[in-house]
This record gives C-alpha cells, structure tokens and sequence, in this order.
C-alpha cells in the first residue's frame, strides 16, 4: 500500500512540474509502480483491471499474492407481461326499416347496429440471468481483491396480437401474430455467459 501511494504522490508531482526540482522522479514514480504491483493466478486468465493487479507472469519463480476463481451458476429464465387493449366501434347496417309517411309514400330507414372489437397486444419480455461468483484467496496478505458476487441479465421482448370482438369494427386490418425473443435462436445460455464473462474485472 505504502508504494501505491508514493507511486500517485509522484504521479502528482510531475503534473506539477517536480522533476525540475527532483531528476529522479519518474524513476521513484517507476520503482514505486513495480513494487505496488499485486499479482495473481486465475482460472479465468487475464481479468485483472485495476493499475497493480497483474497475473502472474508464466515461469515466475515467486508465488502470487492471490488465488481468484470464477463459478458462473445455473442460467435462469423470468418472464414478466403487459397489455395494451385498443377498443374500436363503428356503425353498420344490417337492414333496413319500411316507413310510410301520411302521404302514403314509403321510404326505407337503413337499421344501424354498433359493434366492437378490441386488439389486445400483449407483450412479453423474457429475462435469461446467471449469478457469478469470485473467490479471492489473499495468499501474501497484500491483495485488496474480496470474494463477491454479481447478477448478469439479458433480455429480448416479442409481441402477441390478438382481437376480441367483431373484426368488422377495426378501422383497418390486424396482423395476429405471435413470436418468441429472437435470442432463442442464438442460445441466450452462452449469451448470458458472455456478457458475464465481459464482466469480470476486478
């Protein structure tokens, strides 16, 4: 910890124009720098995104200051709905009304009956998760990584439509159609997964 902060005292001090005064200072900054550096092993490889934390370099002949391990859990699926209902009327005819006036002349009334129909879209999001947990074995005492755990989600919507009602009243035709989240298609398993794995950075 002590050469991590000399490392950003340092840092500091050249934005301020300290190696006027102090020649040697991007070599302190440097030196600090390498004796901050934390490394570690991984089942996963390279995740480390922090400045000092770094795997373990291939033939090292020290140990590393920790041991993190990965475990993606089962993927899991929730879906969640809401509906949105149009309701349409109109007016037709369905016969017509004989009407004979004092004149004793006839007219015919056309008879208008109301109908409904209702186009019910209901909407379905379908949620695939996986929780990710990461296990830190502080090995040497100076690694700041903890064990911790984080929920990864994607999600894909699709529609279905439907009409309640006497088609007759829609002021213009509906396309009923059902469908599934295009992920399907693709393994949303293996998707979810990926964009865990993206995030992991520790």
């Amino acid at each position: 910890m002590q050469s991590r902060n000399a490392y950003y005292s340092f840092k500091n001090g050249e934005k301020h124009e300290g190696q006027s005064f102090f020649p040697s200072l991007a070599d302190d900054k440097e030196d600090a720098y390498q004796n901050g550096i934390v490394y570690y092993i991984s089942d996963y490889g390279n995740i480390g995104r922090r400045l000092f934390l770094k795997p373990l370099p291939r033939g090292a002949n020290f140990k590393p200051d920790d041991d993190i391990r990965i475990d993606h859990g089962y993927v899991s699926f929730s879906t969640s709905e809401s509906e949105y209902r149009d309701s349409q009327t109109k007016k037709i005819e369905t016969g017509q009304e004989e009407v004979t006036d004092t004149s004793g002349n006839t007219t015919y009334i056309p008879i208008l009956e109301k109908i409904q129909a209702i186009v019910v879209t209901k909407t379905i999001t379908v949620t695939a998760s996986v929780s990710t947990q990461l296990w830190s074995k502080n090995v040497t005492g100076q690694c700041s990584v903890h064990t911790s755990s984080f929920t990864t989600e994607i999600s894909d919507s699709y529609e279905e439509v439907t009409v309640e009602g006497d088609e007759r009243a829609l002021r213009h035709s509906v396309y009923k159609d059902s469908g599934e989240p295009a992920f399907f298609k693709s393994g949303p398993e293996s998707d979810v997964i990926s964009k865990a794995d993206g995030n992991i950075g520790i």
